[in-house]
């Protein structure tokens, strides 16, 4: 069975980019643009990720905030990989 990525992102190329890599690498990429549309993929009846591609940076909030709400509703044991575009020290640095 193929690994399962959400990948959380807002900028549309980059998001298309990614699903690109990762589908050649055999992966199976999940795709939102917003923390809205990556929380209605979760709520879905087994669709737990194996790993999260999460920005910080989404239209409808910080990447951080659904973070918390991930680790608070869903399985804390599920990986996340924060991205960030900015080069911001207060956005690089984290404590989960």
């Amino acid at each position: 069975m193929a690994t399962k990525i959400l990948v959380v992102e807002d900028d549309i190329d980059f998001l298309q980019f990614l699903q690109v890599v990762l589908e050649k690498e055999g992966f199976l990429p999940q795709l939102a643009s917003s923390a809205q549309a990556a929380q209605r993929w979760l709520d879905e009846p087994g669709a737990e990720p194996d790993l999260i591609l999460l920005d910080t940076r989404l239209p409808d909030g910080s990447g951080l905030d659904f973070l918390s709400n991930i680790r608070n509703k869903h399985n804390s044991n599920i990986a996340v990989l924060v991205m960030s575009a900015y080069g911001e020290l207060e956005d690089a640095v984290l404590q989960v």
